[in-house]
């Protein structure tokens, strides 16, 4: 994996983007966490849209790569 920075964007209360936050402790890796509030539009946001069009949670955004889906995310964090 390359040292580019990692960022993750979650809803702000429980959602599936807490398994790509467990996956990112237990391997130790450090990033960005921001949390989103869909109640204040948040996921309409023309910075979240260009990242994810589906204005889907979570979405994780390391170096030029955007991923979205918490399974696929975990499996591109372990390999």
């Amino acid at each position: 994996m390359s040292d580019a920075p990692i960022t993750l964007y979650a809803h702000k209360f429980r959602s599936r983007a807490e398994r790509v936050i467990w996956t990112l402790e237990e391997l130790q890796l450090d990033y960005t966490l921001i949390r989103l509030d869909a109640a204040k539009g948040d996921l309409q946001a023309p910075e979240f849209v260009r990242l994810n069009p589906a204005r889907k949670i979570p979405v994780l955004v390391h170096g030029d790569k955007v991923l979205t889906e918490s399974l696929a995310i975990a499996e591109y964090l372990c390999t």
